[in-house]
């Protein structure tokens, strides 16, 4: 069975974006983690793991993510509940949140 991980992209998207990750992985990775995901045609982007969970997403293909950057949570699940809030107060997407913090 597949894992996936929704991550937040530094850029003015207005949603979370879900990529597969493997068994192994999923052991090891936690909310708050750093991964480097590709993102359009060509672009890889640093991202922050905002969840885990079993359901693939439909509407866009779902990729594996390039590789984990961190052994441990650089943000808080304190931390992105108020970056999530930010985002709610200010009208802007979470990722404008994080690429500003």
């Amino acid at each position: 069975m597949s894992k996936f991980i929704e991550v937040i992209l530094p850029l003015s998207l207005e949603r979370l974006f879900t990529y597969r990750v493997t068994d192994a992985e999923a052991d090891i990775i936690v909310p708050g983690m750093r991964v480097a995901v590709s993102f359009g045609k060509s672009k890889i982007y640093t991202a922050i793991i905002n969840g885990i969970h079993a359901q693939e997403t439909t509407g866009y293909e779902v990729k594996d993510i390039e590789f984990i950057i961190d052994d441990e949570p650089i943000v808080t699940g304190e931390q992105l509940k108020f970056w999530e809030w930010i985002a709610s107060y200010y009208v802007c997407s979470i990722g404008q949140v994080m690429k500003a913090a």
